[in-house]
């Protein structure tokens, strides 16, 4: 088994009202002493490493209009394995947290 296997997570869908998004990985939810590995996005795509066997969990932060939305996308490959259809900021928001908890 790999030490590290590659995911992808992708943006797309995303509403006008989304200003901006980020992304970190968190290698190990279950212990507040990791370190959150931030996922750098370019063109609305992004890649970060997860280790088999280990819980880890994906976060992004929006910020813009209350309502406003994306849809979230992890692959492994190109398989998809975790899909949001619509992540929104909740109205009367202008930001909002969601994310993904992942085991490979």
């Amino acid at each position: 088994m790999p030490d590290t296997i590659e995911l992808t997570v992708k943006v797309s869908d995303k509403d006008s009202g989304i200003k901006g998004y980020a992304f970190a990985y968190d290698a190990d939810r279950n212990s507040p002493a990791n370190a959150v590995i931030p996922v750098l996005m370019n063109l609305g795509k992004g890649k970060f490493p997860v280790h088999p066997g280990e819980p880890g969990r994906l976060i992004w932060g929006m910020r813009g209009d209350a309502g406003a939305g994306m849809k979230v996308e992890v692959f492994r490959g190109g398989q998809v394995i975790a899909t949001r259809d619509k992540s929104t900021i909740p109205p009367g928001e202008t930001r909002a947290i969601d994310f993904f908890d992942l085991t490979l």
